[in-house]
């Protein structure tokens, strides 16, 4: 299956036989209501879709991605780190706490460079080969650090696909739209979205030049350049911001954010796990264009237009 997967380093074929043989961590889980109404409105002209995934596409257990979403825990379960030669195992507690530790400094290495990031974003496999290595760890197939990383995101952040992604994208492949992500994320995110929705996601009608990941980009929501890539690749291709709709559930990493650029804007509303409505964050200065409670419900605005 093609997953839309781009880095040199990890074997997909390895990682997404990783997924099926633990896909006794994979459990169907119902949206939680969030007690809001759709605002649907006139419609909109929109010739482009961009989507993020956490908590829009994916039911998320944590609300987000792993990474974002860590908590301090007791550290009562253990998580096993499996070198060349030697294994350890540590509480999970402890990983995590080493993980955000390692996160952090690199964020801060990031900030202090060049490229004006004002929230920069991880490559999750170099942190992994960091722990390792802190741990006197040794390992040379870089298979097996990526392994490690799928795993304890799997553990830590179950997933589910969010009703209404399977009806929603055979109707928009139909559609003369563009289609495409912006989403704070890890290698692991298109391998996931991939499995749990048996497609691709250019099956699911979406465009590499219109997909960016944060993990490739260096940077996160609601760092503004983020988007960057796919919006400059829509108006290369004659659309204009106003005529790209963004959907998302977060009012800050992904509303205003999109909002910034003069993209019209969809609250996704559906899970009360990942909704975040930011409302005493001043950041967030504007109202979402639209707000939705069901996927299917940008087939309306966008008929509507």
């Amino acid at each position: 299956m093609n997953t839309n997967f781009n880095s040199s380093r990890i074997s997909v074929a390895d990682a997404l036989d990783f997924i099926d043989s633990r896909k006794e961590l994979f459990k169907k889980m119902p949206v939680v209501p969030t007690g809001l109404q759709p605002e649907l409105g006139n419609g909109a002209s929109a010739k482009a879709l961009l989507f993020d995934i956490y908590g829009t596409l994916l039911i998320s257990e944590a609300g987000d991605i792993g990474l974002t979403a860590l908590d301090e825990d007791s550290g009562k379960n253990s998580f096993r780190l499996t070198g060349d030669r030697d294994s350890r195992e540590l509480p999970v507690g402890e990983v995590k706490s080493l993980l955000k530790d390692i996160i952090y400094r690199h964020h801060e290495i990031i900030r202090s460079g060049t490229g004006g990031i004002t929230y920069p974003e991880v490559d999750i496999v170099s942190v992994w080969e960091e722990l390792f290595y802190e741990m006197n760890i040794d390992v040379s197939d870089i298979n097996l650090v990526s392994r490690a990383a799928l795993h304890f995101e799997l553990l830590s952040n179950k997933v589910d696909l969010m009703p209404g992604v399977e009806p929603l994208f055979t109707y928009l492949k139909k559609q003369n739209l563009k289609l495409g992500i912006v989403s704070n994320a890890q290698f692991y995110t298109p391998l996931l979205m991939g499995y749990l929705n048996n497609s691709s996601l250019n099956e699911m009608g979406f465009q590499d030049e219109y997909m960016s990941w944060s993990y490739l980009e260096g940077c996160g929501k609601p760092d503004p350049l983020i988007f960057r890539k796919p919006v400059e690749a829509l108006n290369r291709s004659g659309i204009q911001n106003h005529e790209i709709l963004y959907i998302g559930n977060d009012m800050l990493n992904d509303i205003s954010c999109a909002a910034s650029h003069g993209l019209k804007t969809v609250l996704f509303a559906g899970d009360k796990r990942s909704l975040r409505m930011r409302e005493d964050d001043p950041r967030v200065q504007c109202k979402a264009d639209f707000v939705i409670t069901d996927l299917m419900q940008i087939k309306q605005i966008i008929q509507d237009r």
